[in-house]
């Protein structure tokens, strides 16, 4: 991997993307699959080589990345992939957050502008068009501190993704932070009128299929926890996730 090496002004060099916040997989139809690929960045801007690096090398069609950092004072120049349209959303209120998807040029796509998909803090959706399928792809960020009425709103977002739209399949992916959910066990630690067991019980209440089933977040000093998650409408949408 391109780690920057941090020796402008004497700075040090930035933590590379961790190997346990990386996400691959394919989504497939019965003629043809597409690469894809997850991570939070952590402030994606002192990391765009190794993304660009790790692109080049495995071929990816479509990228999903949370927590950018990205603010008005950054260009798209400085965030640009070559071969990729880029669709960034920024946080504009508070530091941190920002999510953006890349989309290989070679697929026709476009941002979704429907009403409900930019009340929710940190999340950009798009249609792309996979050869004979129509797939909605969104990402979204949820802070651990997020408030009552944001963690609504991405219920009705979901909700508005699944049953409003006219797309052939959805794809969403992101980092939800909601730690009491084991979607493996289907067991939430929390009280039932809790935000966490609402945003569990109303995946469920849309059959959304979660694929996620290995650790996502591993820290000293912290447990090891599934924080972020690959929903699909389709049991069948995804393999090879790793």
């Amino acid at each position: 991997m391109i780690i920057l090496n941090g020796k402008v002004m004497q700075r040090r060099a930035p933590p590379p993307i961790h190997q346990d916040e990386l996400m691959r997989c394919n989504v497939s139809n019965s003629t043809s699959h597409i690469k894809c690929f997850y991570t939070n960045a952590n402030s994606l801007i002192q990391k765009t080589d190794e993304l660009r690096y790790l692109i080049e090398t495995n071929k990816y069609d479509i990228l999903s990345v949370t927590e950018t950092w990205a603010h008005t004072e950054i260009g798209d120049t400085e965030l640009f992939i070559d071969g990729f349209n880029m669709y960034r959303v920024d946080r504009t209120v508070t530091r941190g957050g920002g999510v953006v998807l890349y989309i290989k040029e070679t697929f026709k796509s476009v941002i979704e502008k429907t009403p409900c998909f930019d009340k929710f803090e940190d999340c950009v959706w798009c249609t792309v068009k996979m050869y004979d399928l129509q797939l909605l792809v969104g990402v979204c960020y949820r802070s651990p501190a997020s408030t009552t009425d944001n963690n609504m709103r991405l219920l009705d977002m979901l909700e508005k993704a699944v049953n409003g739209c006219t797309h052939d399949r959805i794809l969403v992916v992101g980092d939800f932070n909601y730690r009491e959910i084991d979607y493996n066990n289907y067991d939430v630690k929390a009280d039932d009128n809790s935000d966490t067991c609402k945003f569990f019980d109303k995946t469920l209440d849309l059959y959304l299929v979660q694929h996620v089933t290995h650790t996502t977040r591993k820290r000293e000093k912290t447990c090891e926890s599934v924080l972020d998650y690959i929903f699909t409408d389709e049991e069948m949408l995804v393999d090879n996730l790793r």
